[in-house]
């Protein structure tokens, strides 16, 4: 593994956040004086394209919290040295199936393909699908079990829609209902549970595509690659434009196209860049392709190619590593050197047309074509050298280790620290942030 100088690394990640504003949101409660023995929900993330700054902290080691706002204050044994290293090897080592999606009050389930899932926290929303719940559900990742929200999908809602989470809301654009075509976009609030349909709506007029698009959310604008403008799925329906939606002023923006990933292609964000995997040509061909997309300058680089011609594929970004579901198959690109490898093969389950989140170190894949209400679970482990600390930027997806004793300011988000053990294997660690005058576990 090579290894950085703790100035290199520094100024990396400085680079990678230039472009990225973050919010702090606190959602713990008031933690008791001494050592912690339960676990408080709370959360710092958020990414804001505007303006360079970031969250700053002071790393501090020990079992009793410092009255200081400034410190992130971390529950484990105090290791000796400084390092930061961004350099990070993670591997997939298992693949389980585990609870299905089904709300035992209602029996309501979401299966099939072309369903949408946005995670807040443990929480994962999942939105429509081929065989529709017609409320939103809620997987907790913690517990493995299903609620429904008692909102209402939109009636004009069913499959091949694209979502984003910006802020408390969800945003929902397009997706096709049976021989029914929707243009409309709304917009939920996960804290109110409200379903509000925006004055806007998708323009009609060839260049923006209307259902099975690429999608990805970076910062607060939704990004849309190609998909059809028709209910058929007829190549000569398939746009070859892409645009993004602005949340904050809530218009769209025709950007500039991709070749060859305009319908059925997944998507991974890291930082600022869209990954866009695989997916259809505007004649129809499948593709092999992975090419970047830099939202900051507008442009697209091919960085790699899969072992054959993928459609329908999905993937999720853990640190700097994507992994990429499609058939019986998990494969990893490494987005620091452009390569890829094989995770596993020859699974006992097919993953076609699902849907995916990450979860720390962990993947979840949903449903999927002819696979009803499942859900699976990869572990990816994190080799970590032993008694060092990583700190995982959930927001730049820049992986960092600290190691201190003192503490050392640094600016970067923070979504997740993990602690190697004995067997270089990292776990979780108890670490919490200062805000409102309470302690919040991270």
């Amino acid at each position: 593994m090579a290894t950085k100088t703790l100035t290199e690394n520094i100024q990396t990640a400085i680079a990678d956040l230039s472009n990225i504003k973050t919010a702090l949101v606190g959602k713990g409660v008031a933690i008791p004086s001494g050592t912690p023995t339960n676990s408080y929900p709370g959360l710092i993330d958020g990414l804001l394209i505007g303006t360079p700054a970031s969250a700053e902290f002071n790393i501090h080691f020990g079992d009793v919290a410092p009255e200081d706002t400034t410190k992130l204050w971390l529950k484990t044994t105090p290791v000796s040295d400084i390092k930061l290293d961004s350099d990070i090897s993670s591997v997939v080592n298992a693949t389980t199936r585990v609870n299905d999606v089904l709300d035992a009050a209602t029996n309501e389930i979401v299966s099939g393909v072309g369903g949408c899932a946005e995670r807040v926290g443990n929480l994962v929303y999942l939105l429509g699908s081929y065989t529709m719940s017609p409320k939103i559900l809620t997987y907790n990742l913690d517990t493995l079990v299903t609620i429904s929200t008692g909102v209402a999908m939109p009636s004009n809602y069913f499959r091949y829609a694209a979502t984003g989470m910006v802020g408390n809301f969800i945003y929902l654009l397009g997706g096709l209902k049976y021989s029914t075509m929707s243009l409309d976009v709304y917009r939920y609030d996960i804290l109110e549970k409200t379903m509000t349909k925006l004055a806007v709506a998708i323009t009609n007029d060839g260049n923006h595509g209307w259902q099975s698009f690429a999608y990805a959310t970076v910062g607060t604008r939704i990004y849309l690659f190609g998909g059809y403008n028709s209910t058929s799925f007829s190549n000569s329906n398939i746009v070859t434009k892409a645009y993004y939606f602005d949340t904050v002023s809530q218009t769209f923006t025709i950007i500039a196209a991709p070749s060859n990933h305009y319908v059925e292609a997944g998507t991974a964000v890291i930082g600022t860049d869209i990954y866009l995997i695989g997916g259809r040509n505007s004649g129809g061909t499948a593709t092999t392709r992975i090419t970047k997309y830099d939202t900051l300058l507008d442009t697209y680089t091919i960085v790699a190619y899969l072992p054959a011609a993928y459609t329908n594929c999905r993937a999720a970004a853990v640190g700097t590593d994507i992994y990429i579901y499609w058939d019986k198959s998990i494969f990893k690109l490494d987005t620091l050197t452009n390569t890829l490898s094989t995770v596993s093969s020859g699974l006992a389950w097919d993953f076609n047309g699902g849907t995916i989140i990450s979860y720390g170190t962990d993947v979840f894949y949903f449903c999927g074509s002819g696979a009803a209400n499942r859900v699976t679970k990869t572990t990816a482990d994190v080799t970590l050298e032993s008694n060092h600390l990583l700190i995982s930027s959930l927001t730049s997806c820049h992986r960092i280790a600290l190691f201190n004793q003192n503490g050392i300011d640094i600016k970067l988000p923070v979504s997740g620290v993990f602690k190697g053990d004995g067997n270089n294997k990292a776990q979780r660690v108890n670490a919490y942030y200062y805000q409102n005058a309470q302690w919040n576990l991270i």
